[in-house]
This record gives structure tokens, C-alpha cells and sequence, in this order.
């Protein structure tokens, strides 16, 4: 009877979520009778924490992957989507986990998250998901060279992965929107800003949305996306401190208003723009010039959004604005933030 109240709540609307190895262990048990619930799935959620004990890993680890097993026996044409997170297990765990899952196919998975599991672990997993369309790693770098090389997966139109990653993610692909988070915090040798970019110009030729994070030493980032990608449509631009905090530039964002007006007006097609301050001060008067960041008259055609965030600064101050021009209304958000918020 456990069991069964166990079971009753991981099938929710063709969704399959396991959040406990207790409900991993139910679905198991089961599996036999709940087959027309495995063929109904359309979205498979895995967020389980590692027991202490690494044999204990291996061993949930591998009826997990029986489960893989009896969703792609029972319906893998059907399942569109999967998020998979499985942090603190061990090295050896993840590695078994992968040799096992690398040769199940979904043929209809298009949708594909993991944010904690090493890359080495999903390559020969994803490199088998021909219709994968959006991929999203987070920020999970790879201690050497990135393995993620999927030259059989073709179709994949949106990228999320660390910067270090890039060029393995991005061989061959025509994305048009990327979410591209820099190593700069993260690691002692982060690659250059302007590599990043370089390796974007690849997809230059179909990338509309691009979603960037910069480290504060460089403020030449409005160009170098210009140059990297000049058919933007949609940009938001997150600045990050360097793992150096000597790094922090003495020229900020909100400096650079009147040069990055001009540099946005490379990019001929942009409708939405969205800025996000890692560091911040008030000036000495307690009040935000309006001028401070583009009006969008400055931009080549008509942007139907721009948003301004600033981080460090007391939540209770805030300021919106929503310009019109020509009879358009353009919403213009120019917020301050305690730090705790993201767009």
C-alpha cells in the first residue's frame, strides 16, 4: 500500500518526476504494471542527491538506467523532454551511469537539461538523440578539454553551457539562441573573452537570441557581439566579477552609455535588450540619471524592450521609465536589484 501512494504521485499529467531513491525503488518494483503509464510519458524529471556510500551510488545509478531503459522500451518515441540531476556522485558512478545509458535513444527528445552531471558522462547518451533541439548544460565546466563533441546531433537551435565548452557544444551547429555563461569566476584560466566570441561566429549566420555573461574587466563586449553576431534580435548581457577581484574595471557599465549606443546600432534587427550590473554605487545625490543607458531613439530601428538591472543596491530604490517614440511605445525597465534577483 506504501507503494502504491508512492506511485500515485509520479505520474502527474505525462509527466514522470523521481525526487527520492524511495520512488526510484517503487518505480522499479512496479514497472511491470505500469507500463501504460510509461508509454504515456512526455516529460521524464530526475533530481536525486547521492547516498553517502559509493557502491550505494553505483547501485541506484544502475536502476536508473534500467528505468531509461523501460521508458525508451515502452515509449521513447514519445518522450520530449528530460531533465537529469544528479549531484555528489562520485567519479566512478557517473562514469559507470554513462557507459550504460550511451547507447538508449528516445527518438522524439528534443528537449535535454542537465546541470550537475559531468559531460564525459552524457556524451555517448546525447550523441545518440538525433531530434535534440535544445540543449542547456548550465554552468558545469569540464576540468580538461570538453568531450562534447555531437556531430550526429544536427538540429539543436538553442544552447546553454559554459564558456569553456563552446567550441565542443557549437561543432557544426547553426543555433539561434545561446546562453553562454564565462568561466571567469570558476577557474584559474578562464579563455580569453574574445575567443568566446570568435567561436560564436560560426553561427553567426542564424543566432538571433544570445544570452551572455562578461567578465567586468571587459567592456568592449557590445562590439565584440556586434562583430560575432550581427543578427541579433534578442541580447541579454550579465556582467560578472573576475575570479581576480583586482580585475574589477575602473570604467563601468553605465560609463559606456554613449559608445555602446553607437556599437548597438551595428546590430540592425535588435528589439530586445536586457543589462544586468554585476557591482554598483550610487552616485553622491541618491539618484539615477535617466540618460544613463541608451534612449532608444539611439538604436537603428524601433526596440519594443530594454532593461536595465543593477545589482548591490538596496531594494527599495527603484526606478522604471517607458519611453515613446513615434506613437510606438517602447517598455523600458531601468531597475535596481539587492543582488538576489536575475532576468
Amino acid at each position: 500500500m506504501a507503494t502504491d501512494g508512492i506511485l500515485s504521485c509520479l505520474f502527474q499529467r505525462r509527466v514522470l518526476a523521481i525526487k527520492t531513491l524511495d520512488e526510484l525503488d517503487a518505480l522499479f518494483s512496479a514497472r511491470e504494471r505500469l507500463q501504460p503509464q510509461l508509454q504515456a510519458v512526455r516529460t521524464f524529471k530526475v533530481a536525486l542527491e547521492a547516498p553517502p556510500d559509493e557502491e550505494d551510488q553505483q547501485y541506484w545509478l544502475s536502476v536508473l538506467k534500467e528505468t531509461f531503459d523501460l521508458l525508451a522500451l515502452e515509449g521513447g518515441w514519445k518522450l520530449q523532454v528530460m531533465e537529469l540531476e544528479l549531484p555528489g556522485f562520485c567519479e566512478t558512478a557517473y562514469n559507470s551511469f554513462g557507459e550504460d545509458i550511451s547507447t538508449t535513444v528516445f527518438k522524439g527528445l528534443e528537449h535535454f537539461v542537465s546541470l550537475s552531471v559531468p559531460h564525459a558522462a552524457l556524451v555517448g547518451f546525447l550523441s545518440h538523440q538525433s531530434s535534440l533541439k535544445i540543449l542547456n548544460l548550465g554552468d558545469t565546466i569540464c576540468k580538461l578539454q570538453c568531450p562534447l563533441k555531437l556531430r550526429q546531433v544536427k538540429g539543436i537551435v538553442s544552447v546553454r553551457c559554459a564558456a569553456s565548452c563552446l567550441r565542443a557544444v557549437l561543432v557544426g551547429k547553426y543555433v539561434f539562441r545561446a546562453r553562454i555563461t564565462d568561466a571567469a569566476r570558476l577557474r584559474n584560466d578562464p579563455p580569453s573573452f574574445t575567443s568566446i566570441l570568435t567561436n560564436l561566429r560560426r553561427v553567426s549566420s542564424s543566432l538571433t537570441r544570445l544570452d551572455l555573461t562578461f567578465p567586468s574587466s571587459e567592456m568592449d563586449v557590445v562590439s565584440l557581439v556586434a562583430s560575432a553576431a550581427p543578427l541579433l534580435v534578442n541580447l541579454a548581457l550579465t556582467e560578472i566579477e573576475a575570479h581576480d577581484a583586482t580585475d574589477l574595471s575602473t570604467v563601468r557599465p553605465w560609463q559606456c552609455s554613449r559608445t555602446w549606443s553607437k556599437q548597438l546600432k551595428q546590430l540592425p534587427r535588435l528589439q530586445y535588450l536586457k543589462l544586468k550590473t554585476s557591482c554598483f554605487s550610487l552616485p553622491e545625490t541618491g539618484y539615477l540619471p535617466d540618460l544613463w543607458f541608451c534612449h532608444p531613439r539611439l538604436f537603428t530601428s524601433t526596440p519594443e524592450s530594454i532593461e536595465v538591472w543593477h545589482c548591490n543596491v538596496p531594494s527599495q530604490i527603484n526606478a522604471k521609465h517607458t519611453w515613446l517614440l513615434d506613437e510606438c511605445g517602447v517598455h523600458y525597465v531601468y531597475d535596481l536589484l539587492d543582488g538576489s534577483g536575475y532576468f
